[in-house]
Parts: C-alpha cells; structure tokens; sequence
C-alpha cells in the first residue's frame, strides 16, 4: 500500500493547466500563504519586566491564542459563537460549474466555522421550462464528490422542508395573499402581448422599460371577479415606498439602491413564483442567518429588501462575492473547458486542494494556517475577508494546491486518508493497476519477451 499510495503521490496531474513539480519532503505541513523560513539566530531573550513562570506561559501559548481567537473571531459580521444558517440553491437548469462549487463551498465553510451553524441545500426549480431531467442528482453527487455534505436537503429532509420549490406552492400562495390583503400587491391581466408593445413604447420614448402600472386601478371586487372568472393573471408587487432601499453587504458595505423598481412580478400565470418572491419566503421560512451568493444578485438585493419589509421581516445579512473572470477580464462561460467540474473529476485532482485553490480565489487563509485535511480545518483556517469585483481564474495556482495536499499525505499513514483521498488512489492506481497485472498474467506465454530481452 506505502508503495501504491507513493507512486499516486509522485504521479503527473492530469488536471487541466496543472504542470508536475518537484516533491520536496517536509516533517511538518507547509505552510499555505508562506514558506517555513529556518534560522539559525539565537533566540530572542525576554525582555525586563517580561512575565515568566505560569503567567507567562499562559501570554505566549498557542491554547491561549486559540482561545482568544475563537471568543474574538467574527464570520461576515456576526460573532462565530453564534450559529450561522447559510444554504446553497442551485437551479437544476444545468450542472454545477467552478462558480457555482465556489459559492457552495463558502456557504458551508461559513456554516462549519460558527458554533452550531447548519448547511442548507435548497433545489430552486420553478423554472419549470428550462429543467433538465438529471441536473439534480448530478447537483447532488458533485457535491458529495468535492465534499461538502449538508445537514438539510431534499434527499434527507430536515425541520423546514420540503426543499424542492415545487413542492412549496402552498406556502407561497399563502404569503402571496398576505400581501394582496395589506394592499401590497395586485394582479395583473396585461397579455404578454401587451407587455411587450408597452415596452417597445417606452423605449422609443427614451424611458424606462419597466411596467407602467396599467392594472394598479383596478377594484379588488373587479379583480376577484375576473380571476374567478378564470381570466389569465400574474401577481405584481406594489413598490410604493420602495423606491429607495438601503441595506449593508458584509463585502460592499452600506448599499444604497436610487433607481425607482418597476411593480415586479411575485407570482407567474401558471402558479410558480418568481426567484424574487420565492427567494425571500424560503430564505425566511427556513431561517436563513447569511445569504452568501455571486454579486450578480448584489442589484436584485435592493428588491428582496422591499419584500422583507412589506412583510414586516429582519433581512438576514448579505454578503456578495466577486465573480470569476478569464485573463481578460471577460466572464466565464458554462462551455469553458476550465469551468466545467467533470474536468477536474476525470483528473487525478484532489477535492481538497481543488477547494482550497476555489478558497483561495477572492479570499485567503490565515498566515499561520497549515494544509487543510478535512472541510473543518478549512472553515478554521479561513479568514472570510473577500475582495470586491471581479476574481481571475488563475489555475497555475491550482498545481501549487495539488503539490501542498501531496506532500502533506507524504506523512499521513494511510488508515487516516479520508475518504475522498481513499477512493481517489483507489480509482486512479490500485484499480488500473490490478487490472494491468491481471491483463499481463493472463497472456499467452508466446506474448511475454524472451527472458534477457532489455526492458
């Protein structure tokens, strides 16, 4: 097994832009954000008045600075003694990507670094058009296959499921009728039709291509009367009041949104809602402490907050990453090679360093962090501070990852490989290599070379 598990480790990466390096062996983890420098100076005396004895012990000890850190340790605005809810929700319109593991990841390393936080996984799928049939199980193997294992989802329930969206109309038709009956909300009977020519309109007229409140007049007893009557229908927010949201991002800071929101629409003709309204009744319902996601969503913010306060809701607190970019700055797309996971699966890419390499894009670990060897020493290590805009993908810097994971599994006996570390030199050594031994013992002798023929 030492030998199996030493070739693996000395083996070329087969990860896309990932060059083999030189392994140099180290007795203790290397360090992740710098190099051990050895020295070979005296060591520093104490200096006059310097506690000594148990006290000082207690100054310069590693247990004290531990704890110090954990009672002073904040995660993107909140003390880390104190639980954190993030959830992930991936649409199954697609297959989990860099961007979208990225976002996953630092949901749930937020969740794993406060004291009793959870991980939610919520299918966001009334989109009903755009579904592809094995997104989400595809969603959900990606996920055990990096893993980043949640504590409530879909396939094993929880306190506030379901977790699928479609099976969620009820509440949502329920909240829906609550803003109807305190008058922030109408229905709409303007066809698409009739949308689209007002829309053309405005935009001639150098306007805002937003809903011009056609329907905003019509009686309540009219408006029953007609969608008892069956008569097509969506159900639009009324933005009075809204027009000016303000709200504080744990990475932008105070936001402050001046552009006037059009009556956006919480509820489509077929029953489903919007993202928007399905969004903020989900977050709230399953009490959601974080919404960390892309700062795609950071202009849609300022209507979640409008919904929170027509409810009379607390927002939770908001934290909008940078989004990945190529060398150019240009965004990545879902067909790009290196966005798409299945490439780094059918690599001999270790989870672990692919994570700590996504970590490492936007954010960093702490100086005195070492190699990571599970997901909780990662959310220990992590510093949850993130830079603003953009993020390039730089995947040279994933070989400097893969080389880090290596040479820490160099000192680790192999009953304490993880499970991933386990299945992957299962996958990629032992298995091809059994199969090579037994495809060379099973030859024919007339097959094998003559004895004394040079290798």
């Amino acid at each position: 097994m030492s030998l199996l598990l030493l070739l693996l480790l000395t083996s070329r990466p087969t990860a896309p832009n990932i060059r083999p390096r030189r392994i140099s062996l180290r007795l203790r983890p290397p360090s992740l954000n710098r190099l051990h420098q050895t020295s070979t100076a005296p060591a520093p005396q104490p200096k006059p008045g310097t506690a000594t004895g148990i006290k000082g012990l207690w100054r310069r000890s590693t247990l004290r600075k531990n704890v110090v850190d954990a009672s002073t340790r904040t995660i993107l605005g909140q003390s880390a003694d104190v639980p954190i809810r993030a959830r992930f929700a991936p649409s199954p319109t697609g297959y989990l990507h860099l961007g979208s593991l990225r976002t996953a990841l630092f949901n749930n390393l937020a969740a794993r670094a406060s004291q009793g936080g959870a991980f939610i996984l919520r299918i966001e799928d009334t989109d009903q058009s755009r579904l592809v049939h094995d997104a989400e199980k595809r969603l959900l193997s990606d996920l055990e296959w990096a893993g980043l294992s949640w504590d409530e989802g879909p396939d094993r329930g929880g306190p506030y499921g379901p977790y699928r969206q479609s099976e969620r109309l009820p509440l949502y038709a329920h909240h829906a009728n609550q803003l109807v009956e305190k008058g922030q909300a109408y229905r709409c009977f303007c066809t698409p039709s009739e949308i689209e020519s007002q829309k053309r309109l405005l935009h001639d007229q150098g306007q805002p291509t937003i809903y011009n409140q056609k329907c905003r007049p019509i009686s309540v007893s009219e408006s029953d009367r007609r969608a008892q009557a069956g008569e097509p229908h969506v159900l639009r927010f009324r933005s009075d009041g809204h027009a000016h949201t303000r709200f504080r991002d744990a990475v932008y800071g105070v936001v402050q949104m001046n552009k006037v929101h059009e009556d956006f629409v919480l509820v489509k003709s077929d029953g489903f809602p919007t993202y928007h309204f399905a969004n903020v009744v989900d977050d709230h319902a399953m009490a959601i402490t974080h919404v960390i996601r892309g700062e795609e969503w950071l202009i849609s913010t300022s209507k979640h907050v409008a919904l929170y306060l027509a409810f009379g809701w607390k927002p939770p607190i908001f934290a909008h990453l940078g989004l990945l970019v190529d060398d150019s700055g240009a965004k990545l797309s879902k067909r790009h090679e290196s966005v798409s996971l299945a490439t780094y699966q059918d690599g001999i890419v270790f989870p672990l360093a692919l994570l700590s390499w996504l970590a490492h894009l936007g954010s960093s670990f702490k100086p005195d962090a070492t190699t990571p060897r599970s997901i909780d020493n990662m959310a220990d290590a992590l510093t949850f501070k993130f830079t603003r805009g953009a993020i390039k993908l730089n995947p040279s810097k994933l070989n400097h990852f893969q080389s880090l994971h290596r040479e820490s599994l160099l000192t680790t006996p192999p009953q304490s490989l993880t499970p991933q570390e386990s299945t992957l030199i299962k996958t990629n050594l032992i298995t091809p290599l059994l199969t090579e031994i037994t495809t060379i013992t099973n030859s024919p002798t007339s097959d094998l070379p003559p004895p004394g023929t040079p290798p």
